[in-house]
């Protein structure tokens, strides 16, 4: 995980404070594959470094923030109560994470990075949606 899309993360979880589930969603999923990349060869360069650096400890501070943010994100959702928001949370995180990490590590170019914003988009819809009371009654919002 880069450290710009885990400092992001917060940030964008706050900017969105109220909202319903899936526009916070969507706008965690955009700003963390924006983040990541922004700078395709800082991230490739910190992920090549992060071991012998023994930063491990700091990336398992950053994300257990991204974690926290999101949880928070979750509980502040205006249109559903999130029953289980630390458990929903590290999932988001951990899909997001890999997901990104892929993208980054192969050195993909826009086409991968849109691809891919398009696919977490359903990933994300698809986990969240069945939490959202409208979806039983109006299917046609999750394509």
């Amino acid at each position: 995980m880069g450290a710009r899309d885990n400092l992001a993360r917060p940030l964008i979880c706050a900017r969105h404070c109220g909202q319903p589930l899936l526009t916070k969603a969507q706008a965690l999923f955009d700003g963390s594959v924006d983040a990541k990349s922004e700078r395709l060869d800082e991230t490739q360069a910190l992920c090549a470094i992060r071991h012998v650096l023994k930063g491990l400890e700091l990336i398992d501070q950053m994300s257990e923030r991204s974690v926290n943010a999101i949880r928070d994100m979750l509980k502040t959702a205006s249109d559903v109560v999130v029953d289980a928001p630390d458990q929903i949370a590290a999932v988001i995180h951990a899909t997001l994470a890999g997901a990104v990490r892929i993208v980054s590590s192969k050195g993909s170019d826009s086409p991968d990075v849109n691809e891919l914003r398009h696919h977490m988009r359903h990933l994300v819809t698809g986990y969240l949606g069945p939490l959202l009371p409208q979806v039983a009654r109006y299917p046609k919002l999750f394509p």
